[in-house]
């Protein structure tokens, strides 16, 4: 498996399913929010909670793989959901495996600024565990709440938990909030 098809694999292939209508309702659709909601946006009480679309890039000079899209979904109860085009992306022919999100927690560190981590695993044809990508940020909502941005790390290891040679490194991170349209 090629370091390029496995980082872009398990970083499109992590990101995002399953919110809630609830989740829709108070997290996405701020034209018709509550008055609670309202005024705690204007209060600066902005919440990482809701579904976003975003982009994670090389910190590498020259970068070490292109601008990947995202989609994330971060539960009030500080679990996320990752998803990207990996998973929809044919399996390599030379030693296929096969992704699907990447499933994580997500908390307040103070201020604007909140961390992130998540896992990914990636299994052979016949079911049995290929390979683990684990991803940490810690980024930073904006006042409006509808934008972030931060670094992270990722790691690749294999079957056995051993890390994978030059399968890890430092990248950055944008998202922009996904609302009712």
């Amino acid at each position: 498996m090629t370091f390029n098809r496995l980082i872009i694999t398990f970083l499109l292939a992590g990101l995002v399913s399953g919110f809630t209508s609830d989740l829709q309702a108070r997290s996405l659709h701020q034209p018709n929010q509550t008055p609670t909601q309202a005024s705690a946006r204007a209060a600066g009480k902005q919440t990482l909670t809701g579904s976003w679309m975003a982009t994670f890039s090389s910190a590498d000079e020259p970068p070490s793989f292109p601008p990947l899209p995202a989609l994330f979904t971060f539960g009030k109860d500080g679990t996320l959901v990752q998803t990207d085009g990996g998973e929809l992306q044919p399996p390599p022919e030379e030693d296929p495996f096969y992704t699907g999100p990447g499933h994580g927690v997500w908390k307040k560190m103070g201020g604007s600024k909140y961390a992130f981590s998540f896992m990914i695993i990636a299994v052979n044809p016949n079911g049995t565990l290929n390979s683990t990508g684990k991803v940490k940020f810690t980024i930073d909502l904006s006042a409006d709440g509808q934008s972030f941005s931060g670094n992270g790390t990722f790691a690749f290891f294999d079957a056995d938990g051993v890390p994978i040679d030059g399968a890890s490194g430092q990248e950055r991170i944008t998202g922009q909030r996904l609302n009712v349209e």
